[in-house]
This record gives C-alpha cells, sequence and structure tokens, in this order.
C-alpha cells in the first residue's frame, strides 16, 4: 500500500499528467510499483531513460520525428520526475538538468523547432523557448506560464495547440521557475517579468504584439 503522499501525488495529479502528454500507460506503469515518496524520482526517470534509449536508436537510424517524439517523452518524465520532490535536492538538481537538455535535443529534430532566449532581468537572466509556426510570417503571441514547480520542459503539447492555429509560442522560466529559478527565488509581481520579456520581444518582425495571450498552469 502507498504511503499518504505517493496516493495524493498519483490521485490528483494523474489528470495533469496525461494532459501534458505523459502516455497514460506510462503513468500507470511507473506509478504501480510504488510505496514510498522517496521512490518517486528514481522510478520517473527510469521511464525516462526508456523513451530517451527509444529516441537514440531512432535518430541512429535517422528517423528525425520518431526520434523527437521520444525525447519529448523522456524530458516530460524527467520534469516529473522532480515535481514538488525535495527528498534529495542534489537529485533534483540533476534531473531537472537532463529535463532541459533532453527537451531541446527533441526540439532539434521537429518542427518547428525553439529558439533559446536569454533575457536580463534583475541582475540575472530568464530563459524561455520561443517557437514559430510555418510557414514565416507575422504571428500572434501567446505566452505559457508555469506555476509553483511547473517548468517550460512542460508545455511541449501545449505549445502545439496553439502553433497549430497559428499562433507564436514563448515558455517561460520566470522568477523561481525552471532554469530561472536556479538564479532567482519566486516574487509576487510577476508581472514585471513578463513586461521585461514584452520589451525584449518588440522588435521581432516575426510576432505581432498588437496580439498577446497569456496561459498558465499550477498546481
Amino acid at each position: 500500500m502507498p504511503d499518504e503522499r505517493t496516493t495524493d501525488a498519483i490521485a490528483h495529479w494523474a489528470p495533469r499528467f496525461i494532459a501534458q502528454g505523459v502516455d497514460y500507460n506510462d503513468f500507470v506503469r511507473t506509478t504501480a510499483p510504488l510505496e514510498r515518496w522517496e521512490q518517486w524520482l528514481d522510478a520517473w526517470v527510469a521511464t525516462g531513460d526508456m523513451h530517451t534509449q527509444q529516441a537514440v536508436e531512432a535518430e541512429r537510424r535517422r528517423q528525425r520525428l520518431t526520434a523527437g517524439e521520444a525525447y519529448v517523452r523522456a524530458a516530460l518524465c524527467y520534469h516529473f520526475a522532480k515535481f514538488v520532490w525535495l527528498v534529495d535536492l542534489a537529485k533534483r538538481k540533476v534531473t531537472a538538468e537532463r529535463a532541459v537538455r533532453t527537451l531541446y535535443a527533441a526540439l532539434s529534430l521537429l518542427d518547428p523547432n525553439a529558439q533559446r532566449l536569454e533575457i536580463p532581468f534583475s541582475r540575472v537572466t530568464m530563459v524561455g523557448n520561443l517557437r514559430r509556426p510555418s510557414p514565416a510570417g507575422r504571428y500572434p503571441l501567446v505566452l505559457l506560464l508555469p506555476g509553483l514547480d511547473s517548468t517550460k520542459e512542460e508545455f511541449f503539447h501545449w505549445e502545439n495547440v496553439f502553433l497549430t492555429r497559428g499562433m507564436a509560442t514563448l515558455s517561460l522560466d520566470g522568477p523561481g521557475q525552471g532554469e530561472t529559478g536556479e538564479r532567482m527565488s519566486i516574487r509576487p509581481d510577476y508581472e514585471a517579468a513578463v513586461t521585461v520579456v514584452l520589451d525584449a520581444l518588440r522588435d521581432r518582425p516575426a510576432l505581432d504584439l498588437r496580439r498577446i495571450g497569456a496561459v498558465g498552469v499550477s498546481l
């Protein structure tokens, strides 16, 4: 019988994980054997490693789409492995870095790919991923904003919802989130960070900043 923390995580997070692209079978297979919360990260990392191996094999066969999709699945597993998991901070940091690297491996193989943005803010650098539809044009922008322990690595499938409808997306690691969170704590005036981001994008001809939307996710 799983402990209370693990039981609550499985019950409350299943819809979110699956909505963001985790395969239902992966969710069940990964969580079913768990008995203690301490096992959560390693179990999800193992599932991520399985998808990473599939991606590597597909790349070897020059199957770019198959490899890219497998890397996306792996990145999601690494992201959710360390999701609100504070048992071992060193292990959590390593897993977070794997999520970042693995998603960039995916994006390098998929269309549209992403441009990594590093935007100065309050003496640190915020990081975001900008994606634009094909073909070249001028597109409205949707900002995808994480919650307390979300990061830009969670948003690939959500980005595609907007990209297929002719909108560019920017998934942001804001203050206290993801890569930016390594250098800056979360802060209540999140609008200050968003303002700086929009100012940094205002001269890009591919973006129509007269038309901006924002969506977010949290616990």
